[in-house]
């Protein structure tokens, strides 16, 4: 806690002083559970020297929507500032790496990794931006990935602003974390809104560029009237160490087209740099070990596994 006294000397107004007393123990939150407001009711910023370092991990994603002029420049490399998607996705690393400076009360933290992928939805000219960041610390990641996201939806909008400065930003939120004390928090189900509309099919397999597919919205409806169609995925079950690597036991990546394991196994290589290189793992799909060169659909479950050996 940190009280200021102040006092105006003889020498009157800008001849006084300031004093600090502060309290080095002040880690309890207050009654209304909010850890960085004193019993006093002053902001302070928590003191994390007694929790345990654990692998922390949190991922945070926001919403972009940019109408179909800005959307066509983005897709098709003609907006005037260049590189949208490339600008926006070093943005989104750099803010992750400067939160400490841009939120006040934020711990600055060793960040093992922080990566943005963009998920394009063509149908509601929509961006979806995902952030993910992981470091093994005493507080955990969730304002880095938001940040993260927050910036590189920010950037998003000053790349295409010259096409169109309706552009709007909405749905920032935190996905999932894990690690700490509390373990593993994943968020509901993302309510509706203009971000969560049925999108085209596409046949690209990583999450950059994955589309959920869905039907066409139909004529004379208003974007409130319909309603939102899951993108469609995989499940991702992380066994061992690949867990370890990952800091996931599981996740979820879009795909809306088959895709052989080879793909897949190069796209968690570029998703997670740790597993390099991914084309020594295993795969099981839906419960069964199978080759890399099997074909998964969406809607499958794909445990990934180090090979085992022994005697």
């Amino acid at each position: 806690m940190c009280r200021a006294v102040a006092s105006i000397g003889a020498g009157g107004v800008g001849k006084g002083w300031l004093r600090y007393d502060f309290d080095m123990n002040a880690r309890n939150p207050t009654p209304t559970g909010l850890t960085h407001v004193n019993a006093a009711g002053e902001a302070h910023m928590v003191d994390v020297g007694g929790k345990a370092v654990t692998a922390r991990t949190a991922l945070a994603e926001a919403h972009v929507v940019l109408g179909q002029a800005a959307f066509a420049a983005m897709r098709d490399a003609t907006a005037s500032k260049g590189d949208v998607l490339g600008t926006a996705r070093v943005a989104g690393i750099m803010a992750a790496k400067r939160c400490a400076d841009l939120i006040p009360l934020c711990h600055s933290l060793p960040l093992s990794f922080a990566g943005i992928e963009f998920e394009l939805h063509e149908a509601t000219s929509t961006v979806r931006v995902l952030a993910s960041c992981r470091t093994d610390h005493r507080t955990g990641v969730e304002m880095e990935a938001m940040t993260a996201a927050s910036v590189a939806a920010l950037t998003l909008y000053d790349m295409c602003k010259g096409v169109d400065k309706s552009i709007r930003i909405e749905g920032v939120r935190l996905l999932e974390k894990t690690g700490g004390k509390s373990g593993r928090w994943a968020a509901d189900a993302a309510p509706e809104s203009a971000t969560q509309r049925p999108e085209r099919e596409s046949t690209q397999p990583t999450v950059d560029h994955a589309e959920g597919a869905g039907p066409t919205p139909a004529s004379g409806t208003t974007p409130g009237d319909i309603r939102p169609t899951p993108a469609p995925a995989i499940s991702l079950v992380y066994f061992a160490r690949t867990a370890e690597l990952t800091g996931l036991r599981q996740e979820a990546v879009a795909i809306a087209a088959p895709i052989d394991g080879h793909a897949l196994l190069s796209h968690l290589e570029q998703r997670h740099p740790a597993l390099a290189p991914a084309q020594r793992l295993h795969l099981a799909v839906n419960q069964e070990h199978v080759a890399a060169s099997v074909i998964i659909r969406p809607g499958d479950e794909v445990a990934v596994f180090e090979p085992v050996t022994g005697g």
